[in-house]
């Protein structure tokens, strides 16, 4: 047909199911902390949009919820472009994840000795959605962790791990 767009196949790939934790009350500024180990997550250096709009955070009676974890079989984008779905569209209204569960997750890999890139999303301290990427900073023994918003045009490499959620929250 002329004039049709067709998109690509889904970029994502089932790697695995993560049992995350509940965790009460969570406060981001007291598990993310430069140069330190904490809950077995070592931090080696925080971005300053993760400083400014998540370090203040504080995630409030945490559930425990499975998360799948998931590899990028192509480079692909947060949001459809063109002829691209997008990693969110794809995630079908469970892309958001706690940051509690994000840091299970990064000290589950860090004792896997797994230390490629984690993408995840998450509201920040106004309520606005947030990637958020980590990956072992191999010259200071730790994880680097940054955030920005979705919709930067910025393509994600193949071999990425994404992480959402097994199903949607009973608010959304």
């Amino acid at each position: 047909m002329k004039g049709r767009i067709v998109m690509k196949k889904s970029p994502l790939k089932r790697l695995f199911v993560f049992p995350a934790r509940a965790a009460g009350r969570f406060v981001v500024g007291d598990n993310f902390v430069e140069g330190k180990t904490t809950n077995g997550v070592r931090i080696a250096w925080l971005g300053d949009y993760f400083k400014k709009y998540l370090l203040p955070k504080v995630e409030g009676e945490v559930e425990k919820q499975k998360l799948i974890i998931w590899k990028l079989s192509y480079p692909a984008t947060d949001l459809p472009q063109e002829d691209e779905p997008g990693v969110i569209q794809e995630l079908h209204g469970r892309h958001r994840t706690m940051l509690a569960h994000y840091s299970q997750l990064l000290a589950h890999k860090q004792r896997m000795k797994d230390f490629g890139w984690l993408i995840g999303y998450t509201d920040d301290i106004n309520g606005c959605m947030l990637a958020v990427r980590s990956y072992w900073r191999a010259e200071n023994d730790g994880w680097g962790v940054e955030a920005g918003p979705i919709g930067f045009p910025h393509r994600w490499d193949t071999d990425r791990q994404i992480v959402s959620r097994l199903s949607k929250l009973k608010k959304e």
